[in-house]
């Protein structure tokens, strides 16, 4: 199963909304997360350590426009999804 969440901090780049696409690959000690366009182009990766919840919320509030994310089905994708869901500007899309 898979949780998608969704930012939902909206920002404007010339006038118009683009949406990102992020995967989130977890790992016991740590996360990688990689963002792309509505064209698939690759617009940041990064490596949360400990799976920490600041970690998570610098990575959303850098790009542009609002965020969805798919959380990997593994062994503890519940807890990351809830840490995401408590993110300020982050709501579950289930």
């Amino acid at each position: 199963m898979k949780a998608a969440l969704q930012c939902i901090e909206w920002r404007k780049k010339e006038g118009a909304v683009f949406m990102n696409y992020v995967g989130v690959d977890i790992h016991k000690k740590y996360s990688v997360l990689c963002a792309v366009d509505e064209r698939g182009r690759k617009l940041r990766e990064a490596r949360v350590e400990g799976n920490a919840p600041f970690g998570f919320a610098q990575f959303f509030a850098s790009p542009e426009g609002p965020s969805k994310a798919v959380v990997e089905a593994c062994w503890n994708w519940g807890l990351i999804h809830d840490e995401l869901e408590e993110l300020e500007g982050i709501e579950d899309r289930e």
